[in-house]
């Protein structure tokens, strides 16, 4: 019994692994999880990963630019409004 539990949890050890590494992944982040060597049945899912957080990346980095276009197409009609008040105080 003791024998097949050590052999489980020398099997679950890349999972774990790879289950640390994505905890401690920062959103938006350039790099990529890694492969454990001895889980090579992983790369399929690491592969996915890898796509998923890219995937994650682009849409973070349109939603800024997104924002950061409509903070400045607001600002332009806000200053206008601002002067004119200004002026009719």
């Amino acid at each position: 019994m003791a024998l097949a539990a050590w052999l489980v949890d020398r099997a679950l050890h890349p999972i774990r692994s790879l289950s640390r590494e994505i905890s401690r992944f920062p959103v938006g982040s350039p790099s990529r999880f890694s492969v454990p060597r001895s889980a090579v049945e992983l790369e399929p899912v690491v592969g996915r990963l890898n796509n998923l957080m890219e995937r994650v990346g682009r849409t973070l980095a349109r939603e800024r630019g997104f924002a950061m276009g409509a903070a400045h197409e607001l600002r332009t009609p806000l200053a206008g409004l601002r002067a004119r008040l200004e002026l009719a105080l």
